[in-house]
């Protein structure tokens, strides 16, 4: 059976890379002398991404631990209060730069993770040339041991690359643990409460990110466990054809891919469920500590739709791992996973969930694209198309999927110019709040006090009768200095006007209405 298998294949049905070579562009590819120095570059390349990324993020918590930030979001929330939140004030208290970044960023690597795997779950016979393409774009599912041919050094079976998969982001979030619990000791030089509360925020928000970015990869993998294939009387795996299922060994990796499934790919989404519910019902979705920890979750989105991050997880869920049980390989599988993408870009255009439109726009061609995609598969499997229409159609594919990524990068360089604009808003009017409340103090002093005394002794008029609760009201209003301090705070409508009293939500239509 062995010689029978065309050059670099071996093993059942020939569907396993024979010594010497290596599995990349969903093909066995020769490990030639050059392939040698791909996997040490590859690792050092990781190794400086991931420094990179440590920096920036050292970067990003050192600025949110920062005194200016935190009486910045202090202030505005004594000032108006959590609940106080207008669309225009909301808008300038919640985006960030770091919160456009990483909105971004998941909707283009949501967007190249379940294009990627539509050759691996729906089993295309794409063209060469998009074979290579998309094995560049895999990246964005984190295997590196592929991508690098790891097994032109060691043999590497899936029952390794599922325990790698798994145990790598498990041990990520045991050492954001670790520095949770003993942020006090780790960053004994953070010698404020106020510094170590907001590195333990930081910590939290990196945990869910990082779950976020590894739920499709993991996914993925677990789910390829329960994968198998009869052969001539025999179950393999589908992933590897190498193993065989149903037997010991099988069973102790299928338990654990089973534990797995409800913790990672069922677990997450009802973890992010719970956490929003509870944080909703005890009105903290507006509390920065809250916004600080989690709130990337849901400050994308349209207050009521903030749990809009759920769908996304259970849509990409169900494109690039569950869609593996309905018939691999059939047309009626890539009619199904068709169906199932119109459908929620139908929904997307629906609800339109994100509160900056750049994004509503950038997902929805996303969408759209994946669609197409699917939609170019299914034409190629059905064989419509002559070899060289194939080639064509598949050359405008990549085509579409690259012009969503740039679309993703010129609209994240769109909004941070925009969040700027709003920071720098924002630090004017808390500047001009610092001002009102300076002057207030100044010109309160001994008035302060006589109003305290007065609030103390009971109200009477001349002939020593109590006054009652509406001409008490009045006389107090008579006798107020414009900056009482028992009053709604003052606020600056304009800059440049006189300081003038309002309620919160006026207030907050008026920033509004000035950016």
């Amino acid at each position: 059976q062995t010689l029978q298998c065309a050059e670099g294949y071996s093993g059942t049905v020939c569907a396993v890379c024979a010594e010497g070579y290596y599995f990349a562009q969903e093909e066995c590819i020769r490990c030639s002398s050059g392939k040698f120095w791909l996997f040490p570059v590859v690792v050092s390349a990781g190794v400086l991404m991931l420094t990179g990324l440590g920096v920036f993020l050292w970067r990003r918590m050192k600025e949110q631990t920062s005194a200016l930030r935190l009486r910045r979001a202090k202030s505005l929330r004594h000032l108006y209060g959590t609940r106080a939140t207008g669309r225009g004030l909301e808008m300038k208290l919640v985006l960030e730069k770091v919160d456009i970044v990483s909105t971004s960023f998941r909707i283009l690597l949501t967007f190249i993770q379940v294009v990627s795997v539509v050759d691996q779950v729906y089993d295309v016979p794409w063209p060469s040339f998009y074979r290579a393409a998309n094995s560049t774009f895999k990246l964005a599912l984190l295997d590196v041991l592929q991508f690098s041919a790891f097994e032109c050094y060691r043999a590497l079976n899936f029952y390794t690359s599922l325990m790698l998969h798994v145990c790598f982001p498990l041990a990520a979030l045991l050492m954001l643990a670790i520095l949770h619990n003993f942020a006090d000791r780790i960053f004994w030089w953070l010698d404020t409460a106020d510094a170590i509360h907001a590195v333990r925020n930081y910590v939290v928000k990196v945990a869910f990110f990082l779950m976020n970015v590894c739920y499709v990869v993991v996914s993925i993998k677990v789910f390829e466990t329960f994968l198998c294939r009869k052969i001539e009387g025999e179950s393999f795996l589908q992933a590897d054809y190498n193993i065989r299922c149903y037997n010991a060994e099988y069973w102790g990796y299928f338990f654990f891919a089973a534990a797995i499934v409800v913790v990672v790919p069922l677990g997450f989404p009802v973890l992010i469920f719970y956490t929003l519910a509870r944080t909703k019902k005890a009105n903290q979705l507006d509390d920065v500590d809250t916004q600080l920890r989690i709130g990337f979750l849901y400050q994308p989105y349209k207050r009521d739709l903030y749990m809009w991050e759920c769908l996304e997880l259970f849509r990409k869920l169900w494109l690039s791992s569950i869609m593996a049980f309905f018939g691999k390989g059939t047309n009626q599988q890539i009619i199904l996973g068709l169906l199932l993408c119109i459908l929620f870009n139908l929904i997307h255009t629906t609800y339109r969930p994100f509160r900056i439109d750049s994004f509503n726009r950038l997902q929805n061609l996303a969408l759209f694209v994946t669609w197409v995609v699917l939609l170019g598969g299914l034409c190629i499997r059905l064989q419509m198309f002559n070899e060289t229409m194939t080639e064509v159609m598949a050359g405008f594919l990549i085509a579409m999927i690259v012009l969503v990524l740039v679309a993703g990068v010129l609209a994240t360089v769109l909004e941070t110019s925009r969040s700027r604009v709003r920071e720098k808003e924002i630090d004017r009017m808390v500047e001009l709040v610092q001002k009102a409340h300076d002057a207030m103090n100044d010109k309160g002093g001994e008035g302060a006090k006589r109003d305290r005394f007065k609030k103390k002794r009971r109200r009477t008029d001349i002939h020593g009768v109590e006054l009652s609760s509406s001409e008490d009201e009045n006389e107090r209003n008579d006798n107020e200095t414009k900056f009482d301090p028992r009053g709604p705070p003052p606020m600056l409508s304009r800059p440049g006007e006189p300081l003038k009293r309002m309620p919160a939500q006026e207030a907050a239509a008026v920033i509004a209405a000035s950016a």
